[in-house]
């Protein structure tokens, strides 16, 4: 490994991505692909610094990596798990297998590498911090990336991905998405992804401001975002499809107004602080749920 400074210019960038979930990750992960200069790995989502910093959103897999991995080299794994798995798991086992992936593939390619992990939203600063000393040992420079979408929106498309993939099948089929909607945001799965002052306030407590990339899903889609990536981050502007969409659960009907109107008041800390940060005019002009403060 290379020493901090030993070496003028870094090999290369790791973009770290906090997400938010729902707000375009999966759709600039694929614009990503079609970059030359960006060498995005084995997958979009490693989940490997939320397994081991965010208790709560550790997956069982990850709980016991160690476990599995050593079932596996005494032949007393039963299943055939598939390299992918195999290689997070590694990961989650000696977090020293991250970093050296990453710096890996930038000796070899150089440019930029990334891991657009959504749930890296609710790291602790202690876990920012490693990623930005661990990168630094290795001569890496951190780009930490982090995108928003309007609170109600956010929640709403979460909860609909969460009902499309079967994880809400606790509820009454008949019930209506408000409905739905009205129960499900204030839980801690949603608090988690969608208070997204706290991540900032972490993200600028370790990372130089200059350094930190802020994006919406509101305006990400367009000429003037993509080339503000590719200016920022260093890479050539391929041209985007803007009109594909990545993942998205589609609506089955409008969102009753007063539940729009009570997750605004229970965010309303987290719309105010965007709003100081980035500029009250700004915000309200692309995040619609500001009428209902």
């Amino acid at each position: 490994m290379t020493a901090p400074g030993l070496l003028d210019k870094p090999i290369g960038t790791f973009v770290l991505g906090l997400g938010a979930q729902k707000a375009g990750t999966s759709w600039l992960f694929s614009y990503f692909r079609t970059v030359p200069e960006i060498h995005t790995g084995f997958q979009k989502e490693y989940h490997v610094l939320d397994s081991l910093f965010v208790y709560k959103m550790r997956s069982t897999q990850a709980t016991h990596a160690g476990e599995t991995l050593r079932a596996l080299k005494t032949g007393k794994y039963q299943q055939s798990p598939c390299p992918r798995l195999l290689k997070r798991m590694a990961m989650v086992a000696n977090k020293e297998e991250y970093f050296n992936y990453f710096e890996y593939l930038l000796l070899k390619h150089g440019g930029l590498t990334c891991d657009l992990t959504p749930s890296h939203t609710a790291l602790p600063a202690k876990a920012l911090q490693l990623v930005k000393d661990s990168f630094a040992a290795r001569n890496i420079r951190v780009r930490p990336l982090f995108l928003m979408r309007d609170p109600v929106e956010r929640c709403w498309s979460a909860m609909r991905m969460d009902r499309r993939n079967g994880r809400l099948d606790h509820y009454d089929s008949n019930i209506s998405e408000s409905a739905m909607l009205s129960a499900e945001f204030k839980t801690e799965k949603q608090r988690l992804r969608s208070n997204y002052a706290e991540p900032i306030k972490r993200l600028e407590q370790v990372f130089d401001p200059e350094d930190i990339i802020y994006g919406f899903y509101e305006t990400m889609f367009t000429p003037e975002f993509v080339t503000h990536l590719s200016e920022t981050l260093g890479f050539t502007r391929a041209e985007p499809d803007f009109d594909r969409r990545v993942n998205v659960s589609e609506k089955s009907e409008p969102l009753n107004e007063d539940v729009q109107r009570e997750i605004v008041q229970f965010y309303s800390a987290v719309y105010r602080f965007i709003a100081r940060k980035f500029g009250e005019d700004f915000m309200r002009s692309i995040w619609p749920s500001y009428r209902f403060l």
